[in-house]
């Protein structure tokens, strides 16, 4: 296999936040939990037992998050998860339609101005508003992603976001680590657990 000295890509970043004591947990979902277990067939071995919501940390959401036909994520075709991918520096509070992206592009990670993602959950982060997720639809985005938990503005009364994208098939990328990446193209990898869930926490780096 080829060494990494010979890729066409000289940078890459890592965009997945870390899980921890400090990653937040969106209100109703489980909390995170590492702990050591004993083998008692080889106690020199030693085996975590990890406890996690499918949508703690960086994760990918499966239609079938908001939509109960909706497919799973093992899913979620690969081709959406791998590929040339832009980062949006957003020019407000949210994103609207005018950060959509008019050029064909089919990966859109948009960055907000976010506070620090760590610590405990906020309520007053940056979300896709309805409009913007059509504007994503007619201009046929297979992925998007924020650097934030949600798509969704907190409290919704509808997840508007999610219903459109979700229910077209768009991969979805809640709480990216944009916070050093420089608006621009990339080449994105973007791997959840090949499991029939609703979402999986995910890796995810840009090839520069």
């Amino acid at each position: 296999m080829a060494g990494q000295s010979n890729w066409k890509f000289s940078k890459i970043q890592d965009i997945t936040w870390k899980l921890n004591d400090s990653t937040p947990i969106y209100p109703g979902d489980p909390t995170l939990n590492i702990e050591q277990v004993k083998n008692d067939v080889k106690p020199y071995i030693k085996i975590s037992k990890i406890t996690l919501g499918s949508h703690t940390g960086t994760h990918i959401d499966a239609p079938y998050h908001m939509l109960e036909n909706g497919f799973k994520l093992d899913e979620i075709p690969i081709s959406n998860l791998v590929g040339p991918v832009k980062v949006v520096q957003i020019r407000g509070k949210n994103v609207e339609p005018e950060d959509v992206p008019s050029d064909d592009c089919e990966r859109v990670l948009f960055k907000t101005t976010a506070e620090n993602y760590s610590g405990a959950f906020r309520e007053n982060f940056s979300f896709i508003s309805k409009e913007a997720a059509i504007a994503i639809l007619e201009r046929h985005i297979k992925l998007i992603g924020i650097d934030y938990l949600s798509i969704d503005q907190y409290n919704f009364k509808e997840p508007d976001a999610h219903w459109i994208l979700l229910g077209q098939g768009i991969t979805v990328i809640e709480a990216l680590d944009l916070r050093s990446v420089e608006p621009g193209e990339y080449v994105m990898v973007a791997l959840p657990l090949n499991i029939s869930a609703d979402a999986s926490p995910c890796r995810v780096i840009l090839l520069q």
